[in-house]
């Protein structure tokens, strides 16, 4: 199994959890908001444009656990595969 569906240049939401992994500087519970945040936005696979979005209210919300730096980095991250 690869790391996005050949046929929609899309994420697996199973292949997400591995690959907000490979980001060094989001903890567990970190990780587990943002999938939290994709499943609002897609309940199928992430595509490019889940991705901006996703991003943008991550980015936007100065409350939440993730900083602007690591919105980033995840957003580099997915969109690599994409």
């Amino acid at each position: 199994m690869g790391w996005f569906s050949a046929d929609s240049n899309s994420i697996k939401h199973p292949e997400l959890d591995s690959l907000l992994k490979d980001i060094p500087s989001l903890d567990r519970a970190e990780r587990e908001y943002v999938k939290g945040i994709f499943i609002k936005y897609k309940n199928g696979d992430i595509n490019h444009e889940d991705v901006e979005k996703a991003i943008r209210e991550l980015k936007l919300n100065t409350s939440d656990i993730i900083d602007p730096a690591e919105a980033e980095a995840i957003k580099d991250k997915l969109l690599s595969v994409l």
